[in-house]
């Protein structure tokens, strides 16, 4: 295990109730290929440059790439799957942040030079986000909105002292949100059957297609909240998403 990891488990905590359901968030050809084969799929992770699934941790965090440019197009538009909390019950691994904007240099301003990505690595145990939640967070309510607590970390857990310094920087930063959402991995394909999905947000657009509506009204059981989609950066639906689920969340008492 990593330093990170071991600090976890040395902490005193319970992990924060309760459990959090997982988030995957991504663009029309990923959902219609979940759609076709009732699946969630691995795929190139150019991080750990090997077949992986992401999930976060009760919040949606992953950003679908685009070039940054207004279009018109919902195939752009994030979908974002609310997933019950057990649906990944062994995890290959999890990570405090979203481990591509720490490839990406994001969090360079506080790490370490000698620190890398391994260092902060968690064992895939379910208790494991909880814990992270509870220590750094307090509450789920604090950990979706990235309010951290008041810590004081041992001068010689550097690991840790970096996350916090990480999470507690609310001056201007080349991070955003994505470096307090817990990443959860697997590479194994996870089924998608009734009652794995509690929430579907998508472009409203998507609702028009009579496949699309069977799948996550009848064979899923999902809560639906469509939004609407208009010419802009598809990046600015992320801040409706999240509001989205932040609601739901709490109309559910996950918060």
């Amino acid at each position: 295990m990593s330093k990170f990891a071991d600090y976890i488990r040395g902490v005193r905590v319970q992990p924060a109730t309760p459990m959090m359901p997982l988030t995957h968030v991504c663009q029309e050809s990923s959902f219609r290929e979940v759609l076709a084969t009732k699946q969630l799929k691995p795929s190139l992770c150019q991080v750990f440059a090997e077949e992986l699934l992401h999930f976060f941790y009760g919040k949606p965090a992953y950003t679908p790439k685009t070039d940054g440019v207004a279009v018109d197009a919902s195939g752009l538009a994030p979908v974002c799957l609310v997933c019950k909390p057990h649906l990944v019950p062994n995890a290959k691994r999890i990570a405090p942040f979203d481990t591509a904007a720490f490839a990406s240099g994001r969090y360079a301003d506080y790490l370490q030079s000698k620190i890398k990505i391994d260092d902060f690595l968690l064992d895939g145990s379910p208790d494991i986000p909880g814990r992270v939640v509870a220590h750094f967070f307090s509450a789920n309510g604090e950990y979706f909105r990235g309010k951290p607590s008041a810590l004081q970390i041992p001068r010689l857990q550097f690991e840790a002292q970096a996350y916090y310094n990480l999470i507690t920087d609310n001056g201007k930063t080349s991070s955003d949100h994505r470096r307090s959402a817990i990443e959860i991995q697997t590479d194994l394909p996870v089924s998608i059957e009734r009652d794995s999905v509690l929430l579907v947000v998508l472009p409203e657009v998507f609702l028009d297609d009579p496949d699309v509506r069977t799948r996550v009204f009848q064979d899923w059981s999902a809560e639906v909240v469509p939004y609407p989609t208009y010419h802009c950066d598809p990046e600015q639906y992320q801040d409706a998403v999240a509001y989205v689920v932040w609601k739901f969340l709490q109309q559910k008492h996950f918060i």
